[in-house]
């Protein structure tokens, strides 16, 4: 009989406030509070400051003001992505991208946790991210020195410039312009392009950089650009508007007017690399915010275009007046001497620069403070320390007598987490919803494990390393032992949070801490290579060392069986000893491991112990006799901790490669693997009863697994795994073909390339498998049909016809993997989709597949299979695709057309009649409040009148309506418009405007909700 066992799942992830690695970002307009308005607090700030900010795999959106976190963001694709590695907002619709370890980009709406978009093409971690100022395109750029741009409505990828850098991308910018739209891109590489997104072509490339490239911002109005690279240079920029605007592209156009044109470089106080620098405004003044990798941030206030042009003169006429040249702020850039123009040090002006007591990961202009002084600004910083805080800065050097220029901090976030590695955890004896943990820094932490909150924090006045829970359960009070670097172990009332006993128990490290066997014992190994017996007193408030034992070596790990007839301890000379426990006399002696044991534990029936070493390996011993019975080779990293599941011979262990695995002791199989904790593991404890995991990892954050319901089998587990390397070795196929590129002929600079924004994946190989099955079925029964046999149907078609189950095959592609899947398919079988798309647009049932699906599918094989297409197919078929293709969107156009301009005209007559046209409510409470003051019939009636005669306005004007990309129809803007507006007359006539004019898709939901609304 094939054995199950239950599997586990991951439940939350807490602890980790913002992720080092990944900058925070604003939301740039705050959420409207109850009333639909934004009020103004005493420090300056609007009602709610909201913050996002990664956690290992997961999005985390935090209010600055209450301290509290309002969004937790993770499902199971993101924990299979790996870490978020950047994070971009857009401003126009809030939504918030997020690019991932492998390559993946995907898109929140962060108000409801709910993910919108998915985005697979990068081969390797996406390293910066841009949205266009009409949030309908999304540019990525991956540390492969790939640039990725991303149809947000169409949900799909429209291409790819391969090469376009040579290394990791850091920077991506967007300029828009009526005549098309600029990207720039900068790198590691040193190399700052300009790419023109509609030609797909590099029109500027600049080498003026002395090393990696990491930072770079517009201000403002779009004149400037600022860029921060390895040196401490603030190198300026001006953008030529002109330039942008300008509709000749030709090659020597471009080389005659660039479009970014020097103005030199400004130095920092501080040396070093500049990792950040940032625009922002306070009142009319632009300022400008620069850090590096240290505790220094620098601020500037930016000059206008005439104030800067002044300053020029000034500059020119001093040098006249000494007849010398300029300081030369950077050597080899010549337009530094330039007193005939304008530089960039003429528009900056130097302002206040203060040290923190942490490092620093990145800064940003709060966008929504009211300043109260026109010499304050206030900022949002985001430090190394897991910890994010808004300070109140003076920008301007003043001298006037009383005047405030301290830096006050006004906003942190930083008690929901942990300031250091959190090395410990530990269940509550008492309640498993409850969990300690303590860090490197010196505080000891109460977590309630079902929300995540921090219920209390407590100083433990040393780096701590291990820690335990002692129960009285006549009190029914808990009590905290937290072991220290220093060799200390205190006692702490986890209620109250005051210290019970502190003791200088070791000489060196106490590395652990376990339960004994009595009331307020426990057990403590340290590096002075001693054992020590404890028993807490509580009327004497101190630690009683009951007994000791000494060691051959230092102590890393100590265990007592649960009815403490042995003692096991791991010690660094990679040897396992165990004692008796009444004589502490030597029992046994456990040799095997290559390096150092870091961990052990002992089951619950005290007949196997497991053991976990530095060499990545865990062994499996019998306690009785000493004998080992398996070796695994369990991690590429070193094994960290172990953990057995009670009452069973179950057991998790967890490395510093950032893996968790759960393994069945008796049949030496590793039963799964869990998610990766988005860093090395350092310990992993399991609650009481065994249903809940707990796993602290090295990016100061605690994740929390559940025993589920659902089954394990093991060959169903090594299927999945066999499923994971095969879609590793498709990425790693694709990145041995991208190596090869093109390069200049006499030259190292590689030629970038346009291709398709997408990679192969287990997804996209999974769908045209499917597709091809489906068109495979459908020829068998057009081809029995053709001959006359009218046997019994195919049970593989599900009942329907062939061309029917060819569209319900295609529809189940998700459109991001459409055009991946499509490359897969073999030539004859590309003629035989062509054939079935002509058949489903001439057909009478056209309406269950979006035409611009069958668009995509129909032009990307005629542009991947031209030439075989057009030698291979009867001409007459191009043709009639052509055809119907051509009608098909001319009445798509018209509709889409004429259903945005009656939107638009809608919302023009509502705003005019309404007090305040769009109010962020919902449509329940809009009803609720107008019944209880009243609705005057006359006035709904003409109201409604109103917006009939707006439809047949709208009917005559729209028939010449421009195209635009909303693909969207009133039917099915209708059921979102009723979060937006709050007129139920205008939700009815909205509707009856759908199913009058002509729009004859409206759903059964909102015919019954055009009766529910008019009764």
């Amino acid at each position: 009989m094939v054995k199950a066992y239950l599997g586990y799942r991951r439940y939350r992830s807490f602890g980790t406030i913002a992720s080092g690695e990944v900058p925070v970002r604003i939301l740039s307009r705050p959420r409207p509070t109850e009333d639909g308005q934004n009020h103004q607090d005493p420090l300056g700030f609007s009602r709610a400051v909201w913050v996002a900010s990664s956690a290992g795999d997961a999005l985390q959106l935090w209010n600055m003001r209450d301290g509290r976190k309002h969004q937790h963001m993770e499902n199971e694709a993101t924990r299979k992505a790996g870490r978020v590695t950047v994070l971009e907002p857009d401003s126009k619709t809030q939504a918030l991208a997020a690019g991932h370890q492998d390559g993946s980009v995907r898109v929140w709406d962060p108000w409801i946790g709910q993910l919108r978009l998915s985005f697979s093409g990068h081969r390797s971690p996406v390293s910066s991210l841009a949205w266009s100022s009409s949030s309908a395109i999304l540019i990525s750029g991956s540390s492969d020195g790939d640039l990725t741009v991303w149809d947000t409505i169409g949900e799909r990828g429209q291409f790819r410039i391969h090469g376009a850098h040579t290394n990791a991308i850091t920077v991506v910018l967007i300029l828009e312009s009526a005549t098309g739209s600029r990207l720039i891109s900068g790198s590691k590489d040193g190399v700052l392009k300009v790419f023109d997104l509609v030609s797909q072509h590099c029109i500027q490339t600049i080498v003026g950089h002395r090393g990696e490239i990491w930072s770079a911002d517009f201000s403002p109005d779009r004149r400037l650009l600022v860029t921060g690279s390895a040196d401490s240079l603030l190198r300026f920029w001006e953008i030529r508007q002109h330039n942008l605007n300008e509709k000749d592209n030709s090659e020597d156009h471009r080389g005659d007017s660039p479009l970014l044109i020097a103005l030199g470089a400004y130095p920092r106080r501080n040396s070093g690399r500049t990792v950040t620098v940032r625009f922002g405004l306070s009142g009319q003044t632009t300022l400008l915010a620069a850090h590096g990798a240290d505790k220094v941030i620098e601020l500037f206030s930016i000059r206008t275009a005439a104030d800067a042009e002044r300053h020029r003169r000034r500059r020119k006429s001093r040098r006249k007046e000494k007849q010398t040249s300029p300081l030369d702020f950077d050597e080899g850039v010549d337009a530094q001497d330039d007193v005939d123009k304008v530089l960039g040090k003429d528009y900056i002006k130097p302002g206040k620069s203060f040290q923190l007591s942490f490092k620093i990961r990145s800064i940003d202009f709060v966008p929504d403070s009211t300043i109260s002084h026109s010499n304050r600004a206030h900022i949002l910083i985001q430090m190394t320390s897991n910890c994010v805080e808004t300070f109140r800065v003076p920008f301007m050097q003043t001298t006037c007598e009383g005047a405030n220029t301290e830096v006050d901090q006004i906003l942190s976030l930083d008690s929901e987490g942990h300031r250091g590695e959190i090395r410990s955890l530990a269940f509550s004896s008492l309640n498993d919803s409850r969990l300690i943990s303590v860090s490197t820094s010196r505080t000891l932490k109460v977590w309630e494990v079902a929300s995540g909150n921090c219920l209390r924090t407590i100083a433990t006045g040393g780096y701590g390393i291990s820690c335990l829970c002692l129960p009285m359960r006549s009190e029914n009070r808990e009590f905290g032992v937290v072991a220290t670097k220093e060799g200390t172990l205190a006692v702490f009332d986890l209620e109250s949070g005051s210290e019970i006993a502190r003791d200088e128990a070791h000489g060196g490290p106490v590395w652990s801490v376990s339960e004994g066997v009595g009331e307020f014992e426990f057990l403590s190994g340290g590096g002075d290579r001693m054992v020590h017996f404890w028993k807490v007193s509580l009327s004497k408030k101190k630690l009683e060392k009951l007994r000791s034992l000494e060691a051959p070596d230092e102590v890393l790990g100590v265990r007592a069986t649960s009815d403490g007839r042995l003692v096991v301890t791991a010690l660094l000379d990679a040897t396992v000893r165990a004692y008796h426990g009444d004589s502490l006399k030597p029992f046994l002696s456990f040799y095997g491991h290559k390096l150092p044991v870091m961990s052990l534990d002992i089951s619950s029936d005290g007949a196997m112990l497991i053991t976990g070493s530095a060499d990545k390996s865990i062994k499996i011993w019998d306690l009785d006799y000493g004998n080992c019975r398996k070796s695994l080779r369990a991690h590429e990293e070193s094994v960290m901790s172990l953990c057995f599941q009670p009452r069973t011979h179950y057991f998790f262990s967890g490395s510093r490669d950032g893996v968790v695995k759960y393994w069945d002791g008796d049949r030496f199989e590793c039963i799964s693997e869990l998610d990766s904790c988005g860093g090395g593991v350092w310990h992993v404890k399991t609650s009481r009863d065994g249903e809940i995991l707990a796993c602290a990892s090295q990016n100061r954050s605690v994740h929390i697994w559940i025993r589920s319901d659902e089954q394990i089998f093991l060959e169903e587990e090594r299927d999945r795994r066999l499923d994971e390397m095969f879609e590793r070795s498709l990425v790693e196929e694709e990145t041995r073909d991208a190596t090869i590129q093109p390069v200049l002929l006499g030259t190292n600079e590689i030629i970038p390339e346009v291709s398709i924004a997408s990679k192969a994946t287990l997804d996209t190989t999974k769908g045209a498998e499917s597709l091809i099955e489906a068109l495979r079925l459908s020829e068998e029964d057009r081809g029995g049909r053709l001959l006359g046999d009218e046997g019994e149907p195919n049970p593989l078609l599900l009942g329907l016809d062939g061309l029917s189950y060819v569209i319900r095959s295609l529809r189940r592609i998700r459109p991001e993997d459409l055009e991946q899947a499509l490359l897969l398919l073999p030539l004859n079988f590309v003629f035989i989709l062509l054939r079935y798309c002509k058949d489903h647009l001439e057909g009478e049932s056209n309406g269950t597949l979006d035409v611009e699906q069958v668009y995509r599918v129909v032009m990307f094989l005629m542009r991947m299979n031209h030439n075989q297409i057009v030698s291979g197919v009867d001409r007459a078929l191009v043709d009639q695709l052509r055809s119907a293709l051509r009608t098909h969107l001319s009445t798509a156009r018209e509709r889409i057309g004429f259903n945005v301009e009656a939107l638009r005209l809608w919302a023009e007559d509502l705003a005019h009649h309404e007090a305040r046209p769009f109010a962020d409510r919902t449509f329940e409470g809009v009803v609720d409040r107008r019944k209880k003051r009243g609705v005057d019939p006359t006035a709904r009636n003409a109201q409604c009148s109103r917006h009939k005669l707006l439809i047949a306005q709208t009917e005559k004007r729209t028939r010449a309506a421009r195209p635009t990309r909303e693909a969207a129809t009133i039917g099915a803007l209708v059921v979102s418009a009723v979060s937006w507006t709050k007129s139920p007359a205008f939700l009815a006539n909205l509707l009856f405007g759908a199913l009058h004019c002509g729009q004859r898709q409206a759903s059964p939901k909102a015919s019954n909700l055009v009766a529910l609304l008019r009764s």
